[in-house]
């Protein structure tokens, strides 16, 4: 529960699918929680400062490859379309790189993944994170899925977390060929009120911690 609570906030609830993969991996990995703290030190005083507004429509995808290491290969990985508010964009961006120093991806490596599309975006409806992986074969793909959607329906009846269930009830896992589609959708406004609970949560820990 501690993990998906603080991929929560600590990426202001942006990438909002993969805030269930630590459960569905099964895996015991290590986080690097700095680059998040750093990623929320630098959001939260844009959003204090109304410099980011989570409201506004936007779209980015990323094509990514992960390293032995389970983070993004920088050298490979680019950034293939972007759409919309400049601001969120540069958030949606950001998060994925923190995300990806902290070591998060290594639970898709554990996975057999070795190839991403990340899309992460918003339109005047909905709030909505795509991760689409290839892996070797059809049947490696479909026993992904099918173990998936298994530890899904498992975690939906042990998590108590609100905001873990409420992802865990939208998250989406289906195969195509070789591929792995993990889909995470929820009403724009759900998941702005989410991502500004959460990021005053984590202020608030914060300043608890400081004290």
């Amino acid at each position: 529960m501690k993990k998906f609570d603080k991929i929560i906030f600590l990426a202001c609830g942006l990438l909002l699918m993969l805030a269930a993969l630590p459960v569905l991996a099964q895996q015991n990995i290590e986080l690097n929680k700095k680059p998040l703290q750093e990623f929320d030190e630098t959001v939260k005083p844009k959003v204090d400062n109304k410099e980011i507004d989570f409201s506004k429509l936007f779209l980015v995808e990323i094509e990514g490859y992960l390293t032995n290491e389970g983070r993004l290969d920088t050298k490979k990985t680019k950034i293939i379309r972007r759409e919309g508010d400049t601001q969120m964009d540069e958030v949606a961006v950001s998060s994925v790189l923190a995300i990806s120093d902290s070591g998060f991806f290594a639970y898709l490596g554990n996975l057999g993944i070795e190839k991403v599309n990340i899309i992460i975006g918003q339109d005047d409806k909905q709030f909505y994170t795509n991760l689409i992986s290839e892996v070797n074969t059809i049947g490696r793909a479909k026993t992904i899925t099918s173990s998936i959607n298994t530890i899904v329906q498992i975690a939906k009846i042990q998590e108590k977390n609100e905001d873990t269930k409420l992802l865990l009830n939208n998250l989406r896992v289906s195969n195509d060929d070789k591929k792995v589609i993990f889909n995470c959708s929820l009403p724009a406004t759900t998941a702005q009120e989410m991502i500004k609970r959460n990021l005053l949560k984590y202020a608030n820990r914060k300043n608890e911690s400081n004290s």
